[in-house]
């Protein structure tokens, strides 16, 4: 049974947050372990969005020392 669904904006998607309770315990107990699932999925999507931000803002700095470097060689 769906108990409150709201949305989000994340950077430039839309989250949808759907809190689901069940009159069943057993029932319950499978909705919360779907739920931990899909955080666990979500926070490993963040920390690998979070690495390549730091790998790609190194790659920019690299590329742009070289060009400043190939710069003040030919002067």
């Amino acid at each position: 049974m769906v108990v409150k669904t709201k949305r989000e904006r994340i950077n430039s998607s839309w989250v949808y947050t759907t809190i689901t309770a069940c009159p069943d315990p057993e029932c319950q107990k499978l909705v919360d372990a779907m739920l931990n699932k899909e955080k666990a999925v979500r926070s490993k999507i963040i920390e690998n969005q979070e690495r390549e931000k730091v790998l790609r803002d190194n790659r920019r700095r690299r590329s742009h020392r070289r060009k400043a470097a190939a710069v003040q060689i030919k002067k």
